[in-house]
């Protein structure tokens, strides 16, 4: 959402939605289109009916929500909350499932990792292998 110099700035951390559908996504075509058409809302699909709907977070929504994942139904908590930055963040996500055409009742967790995927840590564990 911050502009600087007509770039968007880098957001420190993104917000991971899960999904779970009961029929297929838009076709790949048009999620990749969608991905690359904004640069706010992502879907990364894990398989044919379930993904993960990335949302680019500011640094403030990043400390809004940081207390808030660490709860018990984080989804509800946000849904139902009346913190102004947390209200307008619901409203974004709910921007994006119209985006994807995802319904809202199909997410399931959040998670906020960072944007960066060099920070990213990495989830391929390499083999122990003696080289000759």
């Amino acid at each position: 959402r911050e502009v600087n110099g007509g770039f968007l700035v880098a957001p420190e951390r993104t917000l991971g939605v899960s999904f779970q559908l009961e029929e297929p996504l838009l076709p790949l075509g048009t999620v990749m289109a969608l991905n690359w058409a904004q640069r706010r809302y992502f879907i990364n699909l894990t398989g044919e009916t379930e993904g993960v709907l990335q949302i680019r977070l500011t640094p403030e929504e990043g400390l809004a929500l940081a207390a808030l994942v660490r709860t018990d139904d984080a989804l509800k908590k946000l849904r139902e909350s009346n913190e102004e930055d947390l209200a307008l963040l619901w409203q974004d996500i709910r921007d994006a499932c119209r985006l994807f055409e995802l319904p809202e009742g199909c997410l399931s967790q959040l998670a906020i990792f960072s944007a960066d995927a060099a920070d990213r840590p990495s989830y391929t564990r390499l083999p122990d292998v003696k080289w000759a």
